[in-house]
Parts: structure tokens; sequence; C-alpha cells
């Protein structure tokens, strides 16, 4: 069964057809620490201390649980994977897949505009 479109703009403007694209969006795009992760992959691979040495939101540290369970979370999602690692042998590392890299330059692109959107607010 098909969705409805709830968004229709003719001309210039992007539309979003269906609510299971928007659903799939939220799903993975919006839950905490899960931006925060894939940024933390982007530059390099990481194994499971150093991410959670890495990752803070409003000064809050990243619990083990969490981290494992938005690790898996990922890894169902195909955003990334575990690889073993270049300094233990019995150490995995998490990177991107090439899917996942596909979200880097929209939550790049997110950061520079909330970083433009907070100089707008407050001239």
């Amino acid at each position: 069964m098909k969705q409805k479109t709830i968004l229709s703009i003719e001309g210039n403007v992007m539309y979003i057809k269906e609510q299971k694209e928007i659903k799939i969006t939220c799903d993975v795009y919006t839950k905490k620490w899960y931006k925060s992760i894939l940024l933390a992959l982007y530059k390099s691979n990481k194994c499971f201390a150093d991410l959670k040495q890495g990752l803070t939101e409003n000064g809050k540290t990243i619990t083990s649980k969490i981290l494992t369970a938005a690790l898996k979370e990922l890894m169902k999602e195909r955003l990334i994977t575990q690889v073993d690692s270049s300094t233990s042998a019995e150490q995995k590392d998490y990177t991107l897949t090439a899917h996942g890299k596909t979200l880097i330059p929209i939550i790049l692109g997110e950061n520079k505009w909330a970083a433009t959107h907070v100089v707008f607010m407050n001239p």
C-alpha cells in the first residue's frame, strides 16, 4: 500500500513525496548520539574506548550501555561496520560504510546552517 503524499509544492522547491521517507529519515537521523558517532568516525576509524571517551553532548559523556546500543543500531542500518584494528589483533574498530559517508555532507551542512542561524538570530 502506497503512503499518501503529505507535501506537494510546485516550482523549484524540493518536496517530500511519501510519509515512509520521512519516517526512515527520522528513525535513523534524529536519534540521540547518532550524528555525534557518525562525525566521530568521519576522519578515522575508532575503537569503542576512543569513541566513548570522545563523545559528549551538553557536557554529558555517553554511557557504555547507550554507546553499545547505538553502535548496534547503526550497524543494523548499515551506516557503520566493524573492521580489524590496525593497532591490536584482538581489537575491532568502527568505521563508516560508503552509505554512512553519504550522511556526512548533510550533517556538516546542518552544522554550518546552525552556526549561521545563531549569528542571524543574535545580531
